[in-house]
Formats: C-alpha cells, sequence, structure tokens
C-alpha cells in the first residue's frame, strides 16, 4: 500500500515496485510469496496506482514525454554539477557520507536476510533516476529520494554495529549540520539576506524564495478582487437578473496551482498556459471562456503573455508589489475581465 501511496505522490515511486519485485524473486522471499500478505498488499498497491496510470495511458504519457523526449537526453558537466550540488544542500555533506557508508554496507549484506535483499533491491531499482539526471536537463537533483529511503531502515536493524563505524563527533557534526541546513533554508526564505547579498546583480525571477513570499501578497489581492467583483455583482443583479460568479484564471499551472489551494473550492480556477496542464482539464477552456467575468492573475514572471478572452472587455486592475532587500521581488497583477450586461446572463457550458 506504501509503494502505490508514493507512486501517486511522485511518478518515481513506480520504481519501489521494480525493487519489490526484485525483493520478492529472491530466494529468502520464497517462502513469503506462499502466503496471502504479498499479493494482498500488491493489489492494493495496484488499486492505488491504477487511476495515474489509466489518466497518463489516455493522454499519451505526457510526463514521460515532457522529461524524456521534449526535452533531448545529452550528459553534460552541468547534469553532474547540479546532481552532486543538490545532494549537499539537500541532505548536507556530513549525512551524505554517512549515506554512502550504509549503503555500501547494505549492499555487502545484502544476502543476509530477506529484509536485507529488499532494502538493498529497493536501493538498485532507483539507480535509473541518477542516469536520467546525468542525461536530462529537466531533471531535478531530488528525484533520487528514493535511493535514501532504505539506508535509515537498515542503519536502524544494525545499530550496534553502526555506532562502532560512526563516532560520537560524527553523529554530532550530521546532528548539527542538518539543524544548520535546516535554520539556513529559513533564513533564506524568510529573511532579504538573498537580495542584500547580490546588490545590483539580484535577480528576483530566479529566486525561488519569491515564490512562497508572494503567496502572501498575491492570495490577500485575489480575494479582495473576488470580494469586490462579488459586492459590484448583488448591485447588478437587481437590475439584470442571475450574474454568474466570476472565474479565475492563470497564466501558468503553477500560479493555477497555487490559487486552486489557496481560495475557496467554490471558485473556479481555469489554466491559460502555453503546455497542457492538469488544472486546464479540471475546468476546461470551453468552460471558462464562456464566463461573464474573468479575474486573470498574472506576475511579472509572465510579461510575455498577452491574454485576449474574445466578447469580454478589460475593465478594472488590482496590482500589489512585493519588496525584499530593497528589490522588487515580485509584482502581481488582477486584471477583470467582463462581458456585456446583455451578454452576462449567458449560462455556462456544461
Amino acid at each position: 500500500m506504501a509503494t502505490g501511496l508514493a507512486f501517486t505522490a511522485k511518478v518515481s515511486g513506480a520504481l519501489l515496485f521494480a525493487g519489490l519485485v526484485l525483493a520478492f524473486a529472491s530466494r529468502a522471499a520464497r517462502p513469503h510469496l506462499r502466503t496471502v500478505a504479498p499479493w494482498a498488499a500488491l493489489i492494493v498497491a495496484l488499486m492505488l496506482a491504477s487511476p495515474v496510470v489509466s489518466d497518463e495511458w489516455s493522454r499519451g504519457m505526457p510526463m514521460l514525454r515532457h522529461r524524456l523526449v521534449d526535452v533531448p537526453l545529452v550528459p553534460s558537466v552541468r547534469n553532474l554539477l547540479a546532481l552532486l550540488g543538490g545532494q549537499l544542500v539537500y541532505v548536507g555533506p556530513v549525512v551524505l557520507f554517512g549515506a554512502v557508508r550504509v549503503a555500501r554496507d547494505l549492499w555487502t549484506r545484502r544476502r543476509e536476510d530477506a529484509v536485507a535483499w529488499m532494502l538493498a533491491a529497493t536501493t538498485l531499482a532507483a539507480l535509473p533516476l541518477v542516469l536520467l539526471c546525468l542525461l536530462s536537463r529537466a531533471a531535478e537533483p531530488h528525484w533520487i529520494a528514493p535511493l535514501f529511503l532504505a539506508l535509515p531502515v537498515h542503519l536502524a536493524r544494525h545499530w550496534e554495529r553502526f555506532v562502532e563505524t560512526f563516532s560520537r563527533a560524527f553523529q554530532r557534526a550530521a546532528v548539527a549540520s542538518g539543524a544548520a541546513l535546516v535554520a539556513l533554508a529559513h533564513v533564506y526564505v524568510l529573511t532579504p539576506l538573498a537580495p542584500r547579498l547580490h546588490g545590483d546583480k539580484y535577480v528576483a525571477r530566479y529566486d525561488n524564495a519569491n515564490e512562497l513570499n508572494a503567496r502572501d501578497k498575491g492570495i490577500p489581492l485575489v480575494r479582495r478582487a473576488l470580494a469586490e467583483t462579488a459586492a459590484g455583482f448583488s448591485g447588478e443583479t437587481q437590475a439584470h437578473g442571475d450574474q454568474q460568479p466570476a472565474i479565475v484564471v492563470g497564466p501558468h499551472w503553477t500560479v493555477c496551482a497555487q490559487l486552486h489551494a489557496a481560495l475557496p473550492r467554490s471558485v473556479l480556477v481555469g489554466c491559460d498556459g502555453p503546455a497542457p496542464a492538469d488544472f486546464e482539464r479540471w475546468v476546461p477552456r470551453a468552460t471558462w471562456s464562456q464566463a461573464s467575468t474573468i479575474l486573470y492573475v498574472t506576475d511579472d514572471r509572465f510579461e510575455d503573455a498577452q491574454p485576449t478572452f474574445p466578447g469580454l472587455r478589460r475593465d478594472v486592475d488590482w496590482r500589489s508589489v512585493l519588496f525584499r532587500g530593497g528589490h522588487v521581488a515580485r509584482e502581481i497583477t488582477v486584471v477583470r475581465w467582463q462581458r456585456s450586461a446583455a451578454a452576462a446572463n449567458a449560462p455556462l457550458p456544461r
């Protein structure tokens, strides 16, 4: 079941299926295969994973195409540095060194029992992710996280032996470095340290910390636009009848995802992105393009996006600017597009 849940959370969880197949193929696991437990667990895992597989298959496997076809697979030094640098940032050099030691011990003792082989097999099955990170610019360093999943379990199973391998000084350094990385991440996101350190060379669009800080500016702005639009509707309703609620639309799936997560479920969120995305199917373009009122939410990262909504006119803008360290980190805009009063009462297609 955990494997099925892992797959629904991240496609790389599919490699855990491969690891379990390798594990159950071993001689030590054969007695377990004669019981109901592994087969029942496999059925539950497949039931959890089947909706994702079915959806991907029906759409021509877009996730695989995006990672393996649309982006050329070419090894490069840049990919290698991104992979290694990502691990140093994510887990820290001390913990990474310890993980390598534990992985070597796991592989050495992989044939001790069925559990050891299962841990080794799931780790081995994740190795293709390393190769993909080395070949694809679209890959991200955190993809190889499945490599580390089995290592804490192996460490816990043989802690008495590892106490001798890892000195107390090493253990303290691992805990201290982990805490320091967590603290540094919070400082980087919650303070304007990065903009001030970079000075005139700071480029806001490349700083992911702005994405987290911009939510505190963007979401209240959208809520304000929704409230003021709804208040305007209440005055027009008496003269023109029922008024359809506004639909919120973003220029990219990342914006649409944040809007969908932060706004009430009663607010429909559409997506006007350049590439197909899940949100375009949740509220299809055929639906939101016929809306009486559209609140288009964008920011200065999408200056090239010039939306045109046939039959609608642009009438009101709401703007908010996020400053960090004396720099404009994000400029957020909500633009209201409305139909004429005569066309506003037309029902949305179902």
